[in-house]
């Protein structure tokens, strides 16, 4: 999880409105850079304290109390990798863990649980049992369940202090870093082996969960490639609808998806990438990234649905899927006892015939 310089500098960028984007242009360092200095995995020097007060217009003051904080983080971390033997391992790992066989990963694994008594965090989400029933190749969920995530959505957007319009993902992501100490998102130039060919994944144990991102896809999304952006809301969904899967720790994995072996530069902003949902919980966290995208209420307005798509900077196809299932009357007929039940007496949705 982020440092505490990390929070500290991600709460000054919040207060002053400044993106990590916009940060990153002001201080002359990449995201991947931001992230590493943010997660303890580089020392904070004081050309990289001259670069945050220059990123953040920080006062005197300002200044002073991220030097007493990286100076903490340095030290902290000057503990944690003050053993050279580790240290090897940790690079021989790195460079030699693609060729290793599953029994000897298997073999590793244990071993480390063993000596360090931790489990192994959960590297990519994967399926648990959770009870649904299946359609002719997607995963459908009940009409209350729908309901429920898209007001958990809601939820979550008015929780971050966000309007009903489209959403700056990246921006998004620092909101909810700074309201949910149990969230985090970390970005690396490249993801670790064990991920490779990955849009992104999500880990997570008791602590929290943290999204791994790759550079360029984070500035993909940025920049409203709307796969990329949809991607991000997923796995913010796991976080919000899964994490009593994620605090358990299971070692299990899911095979990137053929599409995410893709470089970004090869998908633009008109791109429509066929997703294969064939989970419940993939099939929860994709309805949960549409409704943190789209307001699930805009569903319910006469907008069309290719205005929807360009507003919200969303897929068309996934518009058009998810008004179909809006527009039955279980769907509507859940929404309406779930906002009764939350105290919500007037509402234009009880009013549509």
């Amino acid at each position: 999880m982020r440092s505490g310089f990390g929070r500290r500098a991600l709460e000054m960028r919040v207060e002053r409105k400044l993106s990590q984007t916009q940060f990153c242009e002001r201080s002359s360092l990449s995201l991947s850079r931001v992230s590493d200095i943010e997660h303890r995995r580089a020392t904070i020097t004081d050309q990289i304290l001259e670069a945050y007060a220059l990123g953040l217009n920080a006062s005197p003051t300002e200044i002073q109390e991220l030097r007493k904080l990286a100076e903490f983080s340095n030290s902290k971390r000057g503990r944690e990798s003050k053993d050279p033997e580790a240290s090897s391992l940790a690079a021989m790992l790195d460079q030699f863990g693609d060729k290793l066989s599953p029994s000897a990963k298997s073999k590793i694994t244990k071993i480390l649980e063993s000596e360090t008594g931790e489990k192994l965090s959960v590297l990519t989400f994967a399926s648990s049992g959770l009870r649904g029933f299946r359609g002719k190749n997607k995963v459908v969920q009940t009409p209350q369940r729908l309901a429920e995530i898209a007001l958990a959505a809601s939820d979550i957007r008015q929780r971050v202090g966000l309007s009903s319009g489209p959403l700056d993902v990246v921006a998004f992501l620092e909101l909810l870093v700074q309201a949910d100490n149990t969230f985090d998102y970390d970005v690396y130039e490249k993801l670790p082996t064990e991920l490779e060919g990955a849009f992104a994944c999500i880990a997570g144990d008791e602590s929290g969960s943290t999204i791994y991102l790759e550079q360029a896809r984070l500035e993909s999304a940025a920049r409203n490639v709307r796969l990329f952006r949809q991607v991000m809301a997923h796995e913010v969904g796991h976080h919000v609808l899964h994490r009593h899967l994620l605090k358990g720790g299971r070692n299990v994995a899911m095979p990137p998806q053929g599409a995410a072996r893709n470089s970004p530069r090869d998908i633009s902003s008109e791109s429509t990438v066929r997703t294969v949902i064939d989970t419940l919980e993939e099939a929860e966290a994709e309805a949960f990234g549409m409704f943190l995208l789209v307001p699930w209420e805009t569903f319910y307005k006469g907008t069309v649905e290719k205005h929807i798509a360009d507003d919200f900077r969303v897929e068309f196809e996934a518009v058009k899927l998810m008004r179909t299932f809006m527009r039955q009357d279980g769907v509507r007929n859940a929404f309406c006892q779930l906002l009764w039940q939350r105290g919500i007496k007037r509402h234009f949705l009880f009013e549509i015939e």
